[in-house]
C-alpha cells in the first residue's frame, strides 16, 4: 500500500448552505501550515434546488487548477466529479445504493481506468464530508468516534477513516474560542495512522459550521519539474482572515 497516496481523498472537500457554510463566488485564502503565506484560493457555489454544489481551487497566482461538482438530486444516489488540471486527471465517482463506481480519465490521451467497490455504511464523496460532520456533531462533541468511507478520487477506492473530537488545536491561537472544537479525521488502520498526517476541522458550535481545515489539499506544488502533494489551511470565512 502506498502510504504517501493514502490521504489524498481531500481536499476535494466543501460545504453546504446555511448551517454549514453559505454559497458564494468569493475566493477564500488557503495558507501554508505555518499560516505565513497564501498558497492558493478556493470558491464555491451551491444550488439547493437542484442539489448541486460546485467548487474551484486556484493556485497562488489565481490560476484555476481544480474544479469539483457534486450532484445529490436523486435520493440514494451521489455523483461526484473532479477535474485536477495540474495532473491532467478527470475523475467521476457514482455512489449508488449498493455499489461505488470510479472512472479516471487522463485528459492528455483520453485513457481511462475504472474500479468498482461494494458500498459500505457511511460511504460518502469528499464534498459531503462537511455536512456529515455537521449532522453528527453532537456525538463527536461528546467524544464519540465515527467510522466513514471516503471515495478517494486518486486511489479509486473507498478509504476507511475515523472522525473524532481532537485534543489538539493546530490552528493559530487567535482562532481559539469557547464555542470552537476541533474534529480530526485520520485513517482507521492504527499502523497507517502513525504514518500519515490527519485532517483537522475547526467547528464553530454556536454557528454550527466548519470555518477552517488543516490537511492535504488537492492543489499541488512544483518541485524539480514534478507535481508534489502539499498541506494547507483552508479558510471558509472571510471576516476572520488575518
Amino acid at each position: 500500500m502506498n502510504m504517501k497516496r493514502l490521504p489524498l481523498i481531500l481536499f476535494a472537500f466543501s460545504f453546504l448552505q446555511n448551517k454549514v457554510l453559505a454559497s458564494s463566488d468569493e475566493k477564500f485564502p488557503i495558507y501554508d501550515k505555518q499560516h505565513n503565506t497564501v498558497i492558493g484560493y478556493y470558491s464555491r457555489f451551491q444550488d439547493d434546488t437542484l442539489g448541486h454544489l460546485k467548487t474551484t481551487y486556484y493556485d497562488h497566482e489565481g490560476k484555476e487548477a481544480v474544479k469539483e461538482f457534486l450532484n445529490t438530486e436523486k435520493q440514494g444516489f451521489v455523483t461526484y466529479e473532479i477535474n485536477q488540471q495540474q495532473l491532467s486527471a478527470a475523475v467521476k465517482v457514482n455512489i449508488n445504493p449498493d455499489v461505488v463506481l470510479f472512472e479516471r480519465t487522463d485528459t492528455t490521451n483520453n485513457k481511462k481506468k475504472t474500479a468498482t467497490e461494494a458500498r459500505k455504511e457511511n460511504s460518502i464523496a469528499p464534498l459531503q464530508l462537511a455536512k456529515f460532520i455537521q449532522s453528527n456533531i453532537e456525538k463527536l462533541k461528546e467524544g464519540g468516534k465515527i467510522p466513514i468511507y471516503i471515495a478517494s478520487w486518486e486511489r479509486l477506492e473507498l478509504v476507511k477513516m475515523t472522525l473524532k473530537k481532537s485534543d489538539q488545536f493546530p490552528f493559530p491561537s487567535y482562532l481559539a474560542d469557547k464555542d470552537i472544537i476541533v474534529i480530526e479525521m485520520r485513517p482507521a488502520n492504527f499502523i497507517i495512522a502513525q504514518l500519515v498526517n490527519p485532517f483537522y476541522f475547526r467547528f464553530n458550535l454556536k454557528e454550527q459550521k466548519i470555518t477552517h481545515m488543516l490537511g492535504r489539499i488537492p492543489l499541488k506544488k512544483r518541485n524539480g519539474g514534478k507535481w508534489e502533494d502539499q498541506e494547507g489551511v483552508v479558510w471558509f470565512v472571510k471576516k476572520e482572515a488575518p
